[in-house]
C-alpha cells in the first residue's frame, strides 16, 4: 500500500499542476478525492459543472498487466477513455500508462515519467477537443 500511495501522490501532484497551469482549457478541474486501498488508487479531479477525470489503478495480481485506466467525462455527452485514445494514437499493442511491480517501488524515478505522460496526455486530449 504503501508504494501505492507514493504514485497516487505523484499522479495528483503532476495533474494537479498541469490542470492549474491550464485552468481555462481543463474546465477548472481540481482534486475532488483519493481513495487507497491494499490494490486500488482511485483518484477524481472535478468541476462545478461535473465535468470529471477519473484516474484507476488496480494492482490486483489477477489483473496484470497493470496500468492506470484513465476516464474523462465532459458534459454533457463527451466521453473517452484516455488509455484507449492512446493506444488509437500510437497504433501499437503497448499498453498505454502500464505500471509494472518495479515502477511501484520507483527505483530510478521512472513513476514521474510515467505520470508526467499521463498530465501530458490530459491536457492534449482537452486541446484535441477545443480544436
Amino acid at each position: 500500500m504503501e508504494y501505492l500511495s507514493s504514485i497516487a501522490e505523484r499522479v495528483i501532484h503532476h495533474l494537479n499542476e498541469e490542470l492549474n497551469v491550464n485552468k481555462q482549457l481543463t474546465r477548472f478541474m481540481s482534486l475532488e478525492e483519493s481513495v487507497i486501498t491494499n490494490t486500488t488508487v482511485k483518484i477524481l479531479f472535478s468541476n462545478a459543472k461535473k465535468d470529471k477525470i477519473v484516474c484507476l489503478l488496480n494492482t490486483h495480481p489477477l489483473d496484470m498487466p497493470w496500468s492506470f485506466r484513465i476516464k474523462i467525462n465532459i458534459e454533457p455527452a463527451l466521453e473517452c477513455e484516455l488509455h484507449k485514445w492512446k493506444q488509437e494514437k500510437a497504433k501499437g499493442n503497448e499498453i498505454a500508462y502500464e505500471v509494472y511491480p518495479n515502477l511501484l517501488k520507483d527505483p530510478e524515478g521512472k513513476g514521474n515519467e510515467l505520470v508526467k505522460l499521463i498530465s501530458a496526455d490530459v491536457v492534449s486530449f482537452f486541446k484535441e477537443i477545443e480544436s
